[in-house]
Order: structure tokens, then C-alpha cells, then sequence
């Protein structure tokens, strides 16, 4: 009964979740050579990388989504028969920056919010390798880009400035003013509004913008 009304209300949503779990698979793929690329001259950051990738591998990811959805539109070409064949190389890659952008902005958030128990004292080598992979993800997603030039890389830059803008006022309120966010119901809705606007707006618009390049329209 269940599946009929949702069938009912929403459509048929398996060709979505088998595209995107295909799209998932085919950006694992791509960070696993990420990986082996940087192994022989740096064999433990496979080990620290994973403390964030981890939980990623093997799940479906909504931003490489998004590029990939973006790229069919703009390209008018059918999301199953995309699939099917596999992807251009520039697309998958351009898939893997928006996720690595993702992971590195989750690290920070994890440190930020103290996820997972980072900020516990008997937790600080977490909270190492949490700080590592900001780094080391947003390395990853600018290797990328930089092979597709310059304004590939400028949308990577412009998208990670308007996440880091959306922890900026959260800061400035719990650390400058030394007063929970909570405490100003003003700045709250300020916070939020800029959250939502840079942080998440923001991210999507700009996948949407490399499914666009994606798609080789300038």
C-alpha cells in the first residue's frame, strides 16, 4: 500500500535512485584514484583521508547530483542513457570536485559543531585528522579544476568563499561577542538568512554552474 501511494503522490523515483546510486559509484571510482595517485609519495594520507571519506563511499551524493543533472539539461541529453554508456571524464571529475568541496566544508563543520566528539579532550587526534581533511579535500577538488582551466577553478574558489561565509556571523556572535547566537533573535534570522543564502543556495548554484561548463556551454 505503501509503495503504490507513493507511487501515486510522487511518481516512479527507482530510475532517480538507480541513477544516482550509478552516480555515487562513478564518483568513488574517481576518489579512489585520488587516492592511489598520492599513495607512493604520501602512504598515510589514504589512513587520515578516510576518517571523512569513509562514511561517504558507497552512498549516493546529492551535489555531484546536481552537476550531473545540470549537465544533462544544458547538454539535453537523457539521464539514463548518460549513464548507461558512462559519463565524459570531464564530468565525473567535475562531479568529484563538487563532492570534495562537500567533504572539506563537512570536516570544518565537524570541528566547528563538534561532531563526533572532536572537542573532547580524548578525541584530539579526530580532531587532527578532521583538520587534515579540510585541507586535504579542498586540495583535491582544485587538482581537479585546475585541469579545465581557469574559470572552472573560479566557480571551485567562488563556491568555497560563500560556504565559508556562511560560518562567518555564528563566530563573530559566540567568539567576538561573547554570547550565544541564541541570545539575539535579530542576528539568528541574520545568521540564518546567510546560512541558507551563501552555504546552501550558494553550493547549489554553483554545481548547477559546473554541470553547465560541464556541458560545454560558455
Amino acid at each position: 500500500m505503501t509503495n503504490k501511494l507513493e507511487k501515486k503522490v510522487y511518481g516512479n523515483r527507482e530510475p532517480y535512485f538507480t541513477v544516482s546510486q550509478n552516480i555515487g559509484e562513478l564518483v568513488d571510482k574517481r576518489f579512489e584514484q585520488l587516492f592511489v595517485e598520492t599513495e607512493a609519495i604520501f602512504p598515510e594520507k589514504r589512513e587520515v583521508v578516510e576518517y571523512m571519506y569513509g562514511k561517504k563511499r558507497g552512498n549516493p551524493k546529492l551535489r555531484p547530483n546536481v552537476v550531473f543533472g545540470s549537465y544533462c539539461v544544458f547538454s539535453q541529453r537523457d539521464p539514463q542513457s548518460v549513464i548507461s554508456k558512462q559519463p565524459e571524464e570531464s564530468v565525473i571529475d567535475l562531479m568529484t570536485c563538487a563532492e570534495s568541496l562537500n567533504i572539506a566544508h563537512y570536516a570544518q563543520n565537524t570541528i566547528h559543531d563538534g561532531k563526533r566528539g572532536v572537542l573532547e579532550k580524548n578525541k584530539i587526534n579526530d580532531r587532527r585528522k578532521a583538520v587534515f581533511c579540510v585541507n586535504a579535500f579542498l586540495a583535491y577538488a582544485l587538482k581537479i579544476s585546475q585541469r579545465y582551466g581557469d574559470e572552472i577553478t573560479a566557480v571551485a574558489l567562488h563556491l568555497n568563499d560563500q560556504v565559508l561565509r556562511s560560518f562567518t556571523p555564528e563566530m563573530v556572535m559566540q567568539v567576538e561577542r561573547e554570547k550565544y547566537l541564541y541570545d539575539d533573535k535579530a542576528f539568528n534570522a541574520s545568521f540564518y538568512d546567510i546560512l541558507s543564502r551563501e552555504g546552501v543556495g550558494g553550493f547549489f548554484a554553483n554545481c548547477i554552474r559546473l554541470g553547465y561548463l560541464a556541458s560545454g556551454r560558455r
